[in-house]
């Protein structure tokens, strides 16, 4: 079992903090602002020291999960190269086949005057001494023409339009996108050394 780290007096102090970050949200004068921006100073303090302490707990697990992939990895990676390139050759071969049978049936249609007549391939499914293996269309689509694309299909990447914006620091024109600048997005808290 898994002991807790956290302790009932951390988790107090929590409440405690709670009640001070609460009240100091309402800011109404500069006075306010100053106590505000205490309190952001002590609460990143706080914060940066908490996740050194939770680094300290989770650095030797993740190096152990990574050494744990890794030595898999040696044993998984050929075998799922492999996969791949079986997977890659029967579907070759069965679409060369599905498509020798196909023409096929169309001779014996041909030949015999019967359109209805359908020659079963028995390539849907390839059966085997430990299971079987079964085959899905597949598509795949080719843009021909962008502007008669319905709008439900569109998408616009805003976190790359963001991106930009803030790299060229506003000075960018998008055509369609409306850029507002605003002055005070946030703020960046540095305790003092």
């Amino acid at each position: 079992m898994i002991k807790e780290i956290v302790t009932k007096k951390e988790l107090q102090l929590v409440d405690t903090l709670s009640t001070t970050a609460e009240k100091a949200l309402k800011i109404k004068t500069d006075k306010d602002v100053e106590k505000a921006a205490d309190i952001m100073l002590t609460l990143k303090g706080e914060y940066d020291e908490l996740e050194e302490k939770r680094k300290s707990y989770v650095k030797p697990a993740q190096t152990t999960v990574s050494l744990l992939n890794t030595d898999f990895k040696k044993l998984t990676e050929p075998r799922e190269r492999y996969l791949t390139l079986l997977r890659q050759k029967v579907v070759e071969y069965v679409s060369i086949r599905k498509k020798e049978i196909k023409s096929k049936e169309q001779e014996v249609q041909k030949d015999m005057k019967d359109r209805s007549l359908v020659l079963d391939n028995g390539m849907d499914r390839i059966y085997c001494d430990n299971g079987e293996l079964r085959f899905k269309k597949g598509y795949t689509i080719k843009i021909t023409n962008k502007k008669l694309i319905p709008e439900k299909y569109h998408f616009i990447d805003e976190k790359a339009i963001l991106k930009d914006v803030t790299a060229t620091k506003g000075g960018v024109n998008i055509p369609g996108v409306k850029i507002a600048i605003d002055p005070i997005h946030s703020v960046a808290i540095y305790k003092d050394k």
